[in-house]
């Protein structure tokens, strides 16, 4: 009975100190990864140029992993992960992934290092949209100046257009315009049954475009008009066969 209890009395000991070697190579692993998920964080500012999901296996099963693919102001390029971190208790993978839009410029908080040898891309622990003045001025447009390009444009477009339907080339280029700038959509189709109503209104096509004049006096004419009057031909065309169909 004694031998058995020291025989018992090894193997306990033997397998605590097992037990116990376990556990710090866990805890040193486990440590050492929380240090380099600290340490290696950084801030870089990119817009993004592509974004994707690749599956990957992972044991026996596959997984869907979120990458991002932003480029610096320098032109250089970078792949980034975007993977759930519990050292940064990030669990909103995929909600930041929808939130990314391509073409618009973040400031992404990240961490890890890029090692191609190991596959191994810097992870993105959040991303913040970084707002220029050029889209801030373009999304906060003033009404005035929306209309006075408006009525500039629609101006030199029925002069240069005298057989058009005039109404119709309203519509047409109200919902031209609505369609070219997103965010003022809005506030151009205001405006352009502001103009419609005042076309239909007026006395003479004339007293109309004396209307456009005031409308659009004092500013500067827009350098886009002839680009629009191109991708409006479709339109002016099918309004002149209207026109000459009612002859």
């Amino acid at each position: 009975m004694k031998q058995y209890n020291s025989l018992t009395y090894m193997y306990s000991k033997e397998t605590i100190s097992k037990l116990g070697c376990s556990v710090s190579a866990l805890a040193l692993i486990v440590g050492s990864s929380l240090c380099l998920s600290y340490c290696t964080q950084d801030t870089v500012d990119v817009k993004i140029v592509d974004k994707y999901i690749k599956t990957e296996q992972s044991g026996k099963s596959s997984k869907g992993v979120f990458y991002v693919v932003g480029e610096k102001k320098s032109g250089e390029r970078e792949v980034f992960k975007n993977a759930d971190s519990f050292a940064f208790l990030k669990f909103n993978s995929s909600d930041i992934q929808q939130q990314i839009d391509m073409g618009k410029t973040y400031r992404l908080d990240v961490n890890w290092m890029r090692m191609p040898f190991f596959s191994m891309y810097r992870n993105i622990i959040n991303a913040g949209l970084i707002k220029s003045e050029t889209t801030a001025t373009t999304s906060q447009t003033k009404p005035k100046t929306l209309e006075a390009n408006y009525a500039q444009t629609l101006l030199q477009m029925i002069n240069e257009n005298p057989n058009a339907d005039v109404a119709e080339a309203i519509k047409a280029f109200t919902a031209l315009e609505a369609a070219k700038d997103a965010s003022n959509a809005s506030k151009i189709k205001v405006i352009g049954n502001k103009y419609y109503n005042r076309y239909m209104e007026a006395d003479t096509l004339e007293d109309f475009k004396q209307l456009l004049v005031e409308a659009s006096s004092g500013k500067k004419v827009v350098q886009c008009i002839q680009q629009g009057n191109q991708q409006l031909q479709p339109v002016l065309f099918a309004l002149r066969q209207n026109s000459h169909q009612h002859v």
